[in-house]
């Protein structure tokens, strides 16, 4: 799974939310004038009505997370080395837990079924290791939550079969 990009730029965003506020005096409600300007760029009232809400979060108007507080958690979320405060990036995790796969759950694996059930980038670190993924890789990997990732080792440890199921 990739991140997507946006259809609409984010000038098109501010000239929308611009225009809406612009011309709300025009129209009977905010409502209206969001519907009028929707119609005209092409995107659906619902998605202008997030854009404005989210243009008054970060002009303190309204109380919620900022774009560029939002931009962070997506960076420290993502990155290798950018590390959060008070967390871990993923080269920390990768530290740990490649260690402890190589120490516990690889010999396990070698005895027969095993479960691994984890989380985020602990996960993200074990498919890098076990797929032998470079750090550019392994930063846009995205694994789903709930999905099962069902790995098959040869004797000599690669991986024979891995199979995904959603």
């Amino acid at each position: 799974m990739t991140k997507r990009t946006p259809p609409f730029s984010p000038e098109v965003r501010e000239r929308a939310v611009r225009m809406v506020l612009e011309h709300q005096g025009v129209h009977d409600s905010q409502y209206d004038a969001i519907r009028s300007i929707a119609a005209k760029i092409g995107c659906s009232g619902e998605t202008l009505r997030n854009w404005i809400r989210q243009a008054e979060r970060d002009q303190g108007q309204r109380a919620g997370p900022t774009t560029d507080g939002s931009e962070r958690v997506e960076e420290w979320r993502w990155s290798y080395k950018r590390r959060p405060p008070n967390g871990e990036s993923l080269m920390d995790t990768i530290a740990r837990v490649v260690p402890f796969h190589l120490r516990h759950v690889q010999p396990a694996t070698m005895c027969g079924p095993t479960l691994v059930v984890g989380h985020g980038n602990a996960l993200r670190d074990l498919v890098m290791a076990l797929e032998g993924l470079g750090r550019g890789d392994v930063e846009c990997r995205a694994l789903a939550t709930g999905a099962i990732w069902i790995y098959e080792f040869a004797p000599d440890t690669t991986i024979a079969l891995r199979r995904t199921i959603d």
